[in-house]
C-alpha cells in the first residue's frame, strides 16, 4: 500500500521520477535523457508559492548584561491544487563571514522560490553575528573553543552561535510540521560560504558532540564552505553531501572541500563534488553549468530530490528486464564516475551515486 500522503497520481511521477534518474546514470545523461509526461513531484517546477516574512524562530541571548534577539526567517510554501499535506523541508543558511548578511543574502531567496515551487518548504534564517555579542548555549561552547585554538579564526563564538541558531531553526521546523507542511523525516540543509560552514556544522559534527536534536538531518549542500583540512566528523552514516566550490577562491581554500570529497571517500559517504576552474568565491549556480545544459542549481535538486524527498521510500510497481536492472544499479552499491565537460574551462566532477533510497 502506498503512504497515505501520496495519491495515485503521485506515485507515477514519482516511479518516472526515478526511473529517469536511473536511466541517466546508466547512460551517462542528464536527467533530460529520459521524461515523462507528467512532472515530477518535488523535481519539476509546477506549483505556486506563499512567501510569509519576518516568522520568529527563536529567541537567542546577546550583549552583556545579556538581553533577548528575536531571531527571523523567510519562508517559502507551495501553493496551489495537488500540493501534499506533507513535503520536504529546506534550510538555507547566508554567508558573510560571521560578521554581516542577513536572510536576504546572495541568491538564497531565488532558491527558496524555485524550490517552492517545485513542492518544497524552504527557510532562509538570520543569525547571531559577530557584532551581535552573542552569548553561547554551553552545549556549543565546545565548538568556540575548538575554532579560537585552531587558530584559523577569531570568531568562534560567532560560529558556535550560529551552529546554535541553525540547529534552532531545525528543530522549529520539526516543532511546526504540521503546520508548515513539512514531513520531519525529510529535511535538507545547504549554505553559501560562512552559511556553508554552518550547515556542515549542523549536519556532520553536532551529533559527535551529543547534542541531539528532534530528527536527523537528510543531505547537506556547501557552496564554497569547508570544515577544515581533516574533517574527520564526517562518517558512512552521515548525510549525503553536495559541494560546489571555485578554484581560485582566495577567502575559502579549495582545499577545504577537496578534504570534504577525501573523507567522503575515505569512509563512503554518497557525495558529489564540482570545482569550477578560473572562479573564485561565490557564484550564481543557476548559471554554472555542471554539465551542457545542467546548471549546478539543477543538480542540486536532483541530488536532494533523491536524498531528502524520497528518503522515506516510493512504493513503485515492480518491473522486469532492463527497466529492473536500472532501479537496480540505481539502488544498489556506491560507484564513482568521473566525468567531463565544460564552463569556463574544464569542470572536474566526481560523485558517488545513491546508496540507498
Amino acid at each position: 500500500m502506498l503512504s497515505s500522503r501520496w495519491a495515485r497520481d503521485s506515485l507515477l511521477t514519482h516511479f518516472f521520477g526515478i526511473l529517469a534518474l536511473s536511466l541517466a546514470i546508466l547512460f551517462g545523461g542528464s536527467l533530460l535523457a529520459f521524461s515523462a509526461n507528467a512532472q515530477t513531484l518535488y523535481l519539476d517546477e509546477q506549483f505556486g508559492f506563499t512567501r510569509t516574512t519576518g516568522v520568529t524562530y527563536a529567541t537567542q541571548l546577546v550583549g552583556s548584561p545579556a538581553t533577548n534577539m528575536d531571531l527571523k526567517l523567510e519562508l517559502f510554501q507551495p501553493s496551489g491544487a495537488g500540493v501534499p499535506a506533507q513535503n520536504p523541508g529546506l534550510i538555507l543558511i547566508h554567508g558573510g563571514g560571521f560578521v554581516g548578511g542577513n536572510r536576504f543574502s546572495g541568491r538564497l531567496i531565488e532558491i527558496c522560490e524555485e524550490m517552492a515551487k517545485r513542492g518544497w518548504v524552504c527557510i532562509s534564517i538570520d543569525y547571531r553575528l559577530s557584532g551581535d555579542d552573542p552569548v553561547v548555549n554551553s552545549n556549543f561552547q565546545i565548538i568556540e573553543t575548538v575554532v579560537n585554538d585552531s587558530g584559523e579564526s577569531s570568531e568562534g563564538a560567532a560560529i558556535a552561535a550560529a551552529s546554535e541558531d541553525a540547529w534552532a531553526a531545525f528543530n522549529w521546523m520539526i516543532d511546526n510540521a504540521g503546520s508548515l507542511g513539512v514531513d520531519p523525516e525529510r529535511i535538507g540543509i545547504g549554505g553559501s560560504s560562512a552559511g556553508a560552514v554552518t550547515a556542515l556544522i549542523v549536519g556532520y559534527v553536532l551529533d559527535d558532540l551529543s547534542i541531539s536534536a528532534k530528527g536527523s538531518i537528510d543531505a547537506v549542500f556547501d557552496m564554497w564552505g569547508t570544515l577544515g583540512d581533516t574533517p574527520a566528523s564526517i562518517q558512512a552514516d552521515d548525510p549525503p553531501l553536495m559541494i560546489a566550490h571555485g578554484e581560485d577562491d582566495t577567502t575559502v581554500s579549495v582545499s577545504g572541500a577537496y578534504a570534504l570529497r577525501d573523507q567522503s571517500d575515505l569512509v563512503g559517504l554518497p557525495y558529489e563534488i564540482h570545482v569550477f576552474p578560473d572562479t573564485g568565491h561565490g557564484f550564481n549556480i543557476f548559471n554554472y553549468e555542471v554539465a551542457p545544459g545542467e546548471s549546478t542549481f539543477e543538480r542540486f535538486v536532483s541530488f536532494f530530490y533523491v536524498h531528502v524527498a524520497l528518503e522515506t521510500g516510493v512504493e513503485v510497481p515492480l518491473l522486469s528486464g532492463w527497466a529492473a536492472a536500472g532501479l537496480v544499479a540505481l539502488l544498489t552499491g556506491a560507484s564513482i564516475a568521473q566525468i567531463q565537460s565544460r564552463r569556463r574551462g574544464t569542470l572536474r566532477r566526481a560523485s558517488h551515486q545513491p546508496t540507498n533510497l
